[in-house]
């Protein structure tokens, strides 16, 4: 079945992605290729895999509109060929590493090029919007996503007073303080 809007972001998992797309009615493309890592030595391979993934997808849906994570701001590229190919329209879902990371703060005049040719660029508070309209480029605010997720498996918790930690084990995430924080903690069980 072919979807008006396909959303397509270079990451293992996003439930912001599959939330957008859900909510418009249309399907979310989660293209990521391990296999390559996150090298320096090996990202050129890893991209270009997934921009070849990107474009069979694209190709064999033909979507009116296509939505694109970013980081990493090079998944814009493909969907931008695609839009230029087929004369359609495309949305950048920027999260805050496309502006505040080190990683992509490199990459800005690219962030800047795609922005300025998309439909529109999403962004999570109006200090990043502000920045998408410095580049001379259109922005909504869309801080939160209804997000759906599929009921959790039951734990046998143990009696007394438990804590489970909800994540998903990214390097944003500052795991290693809960744990630092579990140890001093007597009495208590963590899951």
């Amino acid at each position: 079945m072919k979807h008006d809007i396909v959303f397509i972001s270079w990451a293992p998992f996003c439930s912001r992605s599959d939330s957008i797309a859900k909510k418009l009615g249309g399907v979310s493309y989660m293209i990521y290729a391990p296999k390559w890592g996150s090298r320096y030595s090996t990202i050129l391979l890893k991209y270009l895999s997934q921009t070849i993934t990107t474009l069979k997808i694209l190709f064999r849906e033909k979507p009116k509109v296509v939505f694109v994570m970013s980081p990493p701001v090079i998944a814009c590229g493909a969907v931008w060929v695609y839009t230029l190919l087929f004369n359609k329209a495309f949305v950048i879902d920027a999260h805050t590493g496309t502006f505040l990371d080190e990683r992509w703060k490199r990459l800005h005049f690219v962030a800047r090029f795609f922005c300025q040719r998309a439909m529109v660029t999403l962004v999570t508070n109006e200090y990043l919007g502000q920045i998408v309209r410095s580049w001379s480029a259109d922005y909504k605010l869309v801080p939160d996503v209804p997000v759906s997720f599929p009921k959790p498996v039951p734990l046998d918790l143990k009696p007394g007073f438990n804590i489970a930690l909800i994540c998903t084990f990214t390097w944003d995430e500052p795991i290693s303080l809960f744990f630092e924080a579990a140890k001093e903690i007597k009495g208590v069980q963590f899951y």
